[in-house]
């Protein structure tokens, strides 16, 4: 798993014209192109207690976009979520143990380039965000390789 390109967004842009400041990663899945958490237990054992934040849901009085997306849980990783879901996520938990209150992401299938995504999440300050997009991709490209 490689990052590809690692992007800030500063204003509305063609992933959002809601959300400002986001990081847009495209990401290679290599090897790991056609697997999805249920695949890799490690997974759902290891990233909840790795990252408590994980499971954090987002305040009540948030955007109704954010709220529709729930955290990532245990089961949804039992269950079977998309690498770039859960990369998604994990970059988002990074930031939340730093202290900043980021809740809303995506994540795209690249067209015309299979094994490829694009992961897209909110920041708070921008070196964090990219720190934690480098971190996403380290850590669960790690678990996913000792996991196999």
């Amino acid at each position: 798993m490689k990052i590809v390109n690692l992007r800030t967004m500063r204003g509305p842009s063609f992933w959002s014209v809601k959300h400002y400041r986001l990081i847009v990663m495209k990401v290679d899945l290599e090897g790991l192109a056609d697997k999805w958490s249920s695949s890799i237990p490690a997974l759902a054992e290891q990233l909840p207690r790795l990252l408590p934040r994980l499971t954090d849901a987002p305040p009540s009085d948030a955007d109704k976009a954010i709220l529709k997306k729930p955290p990532l849980t245990a089961e949804q990783l039992t269950d079977g979520e998309p690498l770039g879901y859960v990369l998604q996520h994990v970059a988002l938990a990074l930031q939340r143990t730093a202290g900043m209150p980021v809740f809303w992401g995506k994540s795209y299938p690249a067209e015309h380039e299979p094994g490829v995504e694009f992961v897209v999440f909110a920041y708070q300050e921008e070196r964090a965000g990219r720190m934690a997009a480098e971190a996403a991709v380290q850590l669960v490209d790690d678990i996913c390789q000792a996991g196999q």
